[in-house]
């Protein structure tokens, strides 16, 4: 690992502990990845970061993952999948994946996040993304 991703030190929100989380990978429902810092005590998410308990987990931007690590230091990491037993809010299917109505890109990432969510399966998200993105490109 290189310098640009410093390796993350702390006390934990959620267990109180000082202590060196380990990086972690995402896997959503849609293949895609992100990563973020997990607690080796209590094993929660995002508990280093500024976010509160219980809130989504703090990602860490792609391009300085890409810039610190190999690919086989990536592929290395251990994967966290996420609950595929929530059901799309549009028509029902399981494996659905979280969904910001706000968009960041829009709101702002903070602003996106105190507006509503719900779960969405990859064909309705996909649908939404076109059609919001088709009307904004009017």
């Amino acid at each position: 690992m290189s310098v640009k991703l410093e390796k993350k030190h702390g006390v934990c929100k959620n267990c109180r502990v000082d202590q060196h989380p380990k990086l972690h990978r995402i896997i959503g429902q849609n293949g895609g990845q992100h990563f973020t810092w997990v607690c080796e005590l209590c094993n929660q998410q995002g508990c280093f970061t500024t976010a509160e308990k219980g809130s989504p987990p703090f990602y860490i931007p792609h391009n300085l993952i890409l810039a610190s690590m190999s690919k086989s230091e990536i592929e290395a990491l251990p994967v966290i999948m996420p609950d595929a037993s929530n059901r799309c809010v549009r028509c029902g299917k399981r494996e659905s994946e979280l969904h910001h109505w706000a968009p960041k890109e829009i709101f702002g990432k903070d602003e996106a996040e105190t507006w509503p969510k719900d779960y969405l399966c990859v064909p309705c998200h996909i649908l939404w993304h076109d059609t919001i993105n088709s009307h904004r490109a009017k």
